[in-house]
This record gives C-alpha cells, sequence and structure tokens, in this order.
C-alpha cells in the first residue's frame, strides 16, 4: 500500500490537480514535460529506497552492482578499494562507462564481469544472471535508469519471460503510460489485489469520476458493492456495511448456496443491519479504515 499512496494518493483529498485524471475531456499527459519528470522522479525515489534496503544483505559484488546500477559509484568504489581493485574502483568512482577489456581478466575475490556488465547499463544480460530475485527489482532497476516511466516499462516488458499479472504492475503501468483513467483497466486491477486493497483502490478511483457520467457512477457502486460484501463475508464485520447500497444478489454470489435458503435471507438481512445480529463483533474497531488518513 505504500507504494499505491505514492502513485495516487497526492490529489486524493480534493479535486484532482493532475488532468490525467480529469475524466471530462481526454489529455495526453506525455505533452506535459514537467509532469513526465515529476512521475519518474517520484516513482524513481520509491524504488531507489527499494532497493537500497536489500543491499546490505547481497554478496559484495552484487552490492557494487546494484551500487552502480543506482548512480551511487562513491559507494561502489569503496568496495572495490576495500578489495584491492584499486584500478577498477577509480574507473567506477569516475562514472566511465567505457572500460578497457583488460579488467575483465582481473582476479580475486569479486565477480569483475557483472560488475563491468553494471558499468556497461547491460540489463539484458545481468537479469540471466542471478541479480534479480523477482520482477519488482527488475522494474525498478529498468525505471531508475530510464528517462520517464513509460520507457522504464518499454524497456522492462522486453526482458521478462512473462508480464507481471500483479496488481501493483498494472499500476505501474496506469500511473507511467500517463493515459485516461479506464474504468475497466481499474475494474481488472480490483480482481487481482487483495479485498482490502481493492476496497480502498476503489475509494480512491471512485473520486476521479465523481463528476462523470452516471454509467461510470454505476459501474464504482457496482464495484464497491462487491468488495464490501466480500469484507462482510471474510471480516464479519459490522464497519463494512455503511458502503454497502445494493441488494441481496451480491451476498448470494459471494457466500455461495448456504445462503439460498429461508435462513440464508435472514443472515444476510442480520448482515446488512435490517435485523438485529446476535453476537456482538469484536473485530469492529480493527477496520476502521478512514481513506482520507490514509492519503496523507
Amino acid at each position: 500500500m505504500q507504494l499505491v499512496s505514492v502513485l495516487f494518493c497526492s490529489p486524493f483529498r480534493e479535486a484532482p490537480k493532475i488532468d490525467q485524471f480529469r475524466t471530462e475531456f481526454d489529455y495526453q499527459v506525455e505533452k506535459n514535460e514537467l509532469e513526465i519528470k515529476a512521475r519518474k522522479y517520484t516513482l524513481g525515489k520509491w524504488f531507489e529506497h527499494y532497493l537500497l534496503q536489500k543491499i546490505s544483505g547481497l554478496s559484495e559484488s552484487h552490492q557494487v552492482v546494484y551500487n552502480i546500477l543506482l548512480n551511487r559509484y562513491s559507494q561502489a568504489s569503496q568496495i572495490l578499494q576495500k578489495n584491492g581493485y584499486q584500478k577498477l574502483a577509480l574507473i567506477v568512482s569516475s562514472g566511465q562507462k567505457n572500460v578497457q577489456k583488460g579488467f575483465k581478466d582481473l582476479q580475486g575475490k569479486l565477480d569483475v564481469n557483472i560488475i563491468l556488465k553494471a558499468l556497461e547499463g547491460n540489463v539484458e544480460d545481468l537479469s540471466r544472471t542471478n541479480l534479480f530475485n523477482n520482477w519488482l527489482e527488475l522494474l525498478a532497476v529498468c525505471i531508475c535508469q530510464a528517462k520517464t516511466v513509460s520507457e522504464g516499462l518499454e524497456r522492462s516488458s522486453k526482458l521478462f519471460k512473462q508480464e507481471p499479472t500483479h496488481f501493483l504492475y498494472m499500476l505501474i503501468k496506469l500511473y507511467g503510460q500517463a493515459r485516461k483513467l479506464d474504468i475497466e483497466y481499474v475494474n481488472k486491477i480490483s480482481f487481482n489485489c487483495p479485498t482490502m486493497c481493492g476496497f480502498l483502490l476503489c475509494q480512491i478511483f471512485k473520486r476521479f469520476y465523481q463528476q462523470g457520467n452516471a454509467k461510470d457512477k454505476i459501474f464504482f457502486e457496482s464495484l464497491q458493492n462487491r468488495i464490501c460484501c466480500q469484507l462482510i463475508h471474510e471480516t464479519q464485520s459490522k464497519y463494512f456495511r455503511q458502503f454497502y447500497s445494493g441488494s441481496t444478489k451480491w451476498f448470494h454470489r459471494v457466500f455461495g448456496a448456504e445462503f439460498e435458503d429461508a435462513s440464508g435471507n435472514n443472515k444476510i438481512q442480520e448482515y446488512l443491519g435490517k435485523r438485529q445480529l446476535q453476537q456482538q463483533d469484536d473485530v469492529e474497531g480493527a477496520f476502521r479504515i478512514d481513506v482520507m488518513e490514509f492519503a496523507e
């Protein structure tokens, strides 16, 4: 959720200022150079912090590589000096990309070949090693090295064996491609994320459509009812009833056959607060989520 807040939470407390999310007209944010740079800086900094968190647990060779990929040449040079690679350390500290071939024959504790690939910016070859543990690390490096988020996404898509289906990847694409917000894409994201995350995203994106047409409003109301129904089922919490405005059909879909008979319908009415609940809900307080507070 930290990444979600970085991507989309800045305009939530008021009407959207980012023209991409003004749904009453089409706007290509690619024409706005300042917006492009701002998005790259924001996402790049988050990914840099994400990668730096893992560096301390890596081998010294991989520490050098990641520091180079993040343009932290001084830190990479210090590790090289500590291990006796004085000449290579001088080259790395200067940020030079063209390295003499003679360095490939250096012997020692560190893997010089992978370090030279990092100096060349050869992420394609690095992706074939054991440097990256998951798609997010590879994407992070591609975006940090690219000039724009879109360029980083395009570069990483060529390196993935299979394009990720994770909802965070979908959100990053939505953010980086800077296109008009597509409600069908939002719907796809909501089906690929945890229920609580889907609930928060629905509340967030719905704000971008407050001035939208009736069809859009119906879509978000239906999406919210489906998610709330699932949350009521999962948490047994009365809290989410306040967000539910639909009929009992969603409960039949989520709860299954156990709610098809008369006693099941009575249970649905209890969940909706139309009949008095027999038991105190102990988890109600645990789910008091304020979306506005989440955005801060």
